[in-house]
């Protein structure tokens, strides 16, 4: 018993923050200066959809229910579309994103799209990484293409996409907004490495904030 009873408390402790070790004040920039930080691993892909999921769940609201995806297993279920898809409180799809913390060219977008069209979406978002390259010229024609026959698909960086979403939220706290990361990372059973790393930026941000 005693031995269940730690493997639950490690289990907890593993998701959560300590509250002495995160700052709690509403300040945005606090969360955007956490994001560059963060974003700058990939951590085999599960950074960004964690960002992305948690900032699209905190703009959405609790009208909308984000689920991000193990990475590289998006599609594995009949269910899953984009590697994070946001059904509304009807259990309807509403939108998909599809995240790249690679290198991609023109043909990861239109795979990406035929998958949105399937589900029968006119609209989509295409998120990619900090330190990603592509052929930009080939994916906006691409791009172009495809919008004109009836799917827009907004192709646009993790970072540009974090601040967007951040000034729409008129109160954010580092403090959430971690928290939602562990809730996501449990969700997805991201690696131990990835967990450690949302915890451990949130006290760097903290102390750095806190020292200046």
């Amino acid at each position: 018993m005693s031995v269940l009873i730690t493997n639950h408390e490690n289990y907890i402790a593993k998701y959560s923050v300590g509250d002495a070790l995160i700052d709690v004040s509403e300040f945005a920039q606090l969360v955007l200066d956490y994001i560059y930080k963060i974003t700058e691993q990939s951590f085999e892909g599960e950074i960004c959809p964690l960002v992305i999921a948690q900032l699209e769940q905190m703009y959405l609201g609790k009208d909308y229910r984000v689920e991000a995806h193990k990475v590289n297993q998006s599609g594995s279920s009949s269910k899953e579309v984009g590697d994070i898809d946001v059904y509304d409180k009807d259990n309807n799809l509403v939108n998909a994103i599809e995240v790249k913390d690679k290198d991609f060219n023109e043909q990861d977008v239109v795979h990406a799209i035929d998958k949105f069209r399937a589900a029968h979406l006119s609209s989509s978002m295409f998120i990619y990484g900090k330190n990603v390259v592509y052929d930009k010229d080939a994916v906006f024609l691409t791009l172009k293409t495809i919008g004109r026959d009836g799917h827009y698909c907004c192709l646009i960086s993790i970072l540009n996409y974090a601040k967007l979403r951040i000034v729409d939220l008129k109160t954010i706290t580092i403090r959430q907004f971690v928290d939602g990361l562990l809730v996501f990372a449990k969700a997805i059973n991201a690696k131990d490495d990835t967990i450690d790393a949302v915890k451990e930026i949130a006290k760097q941000i903290f102390v750095v904030d806190k020292n200046e």
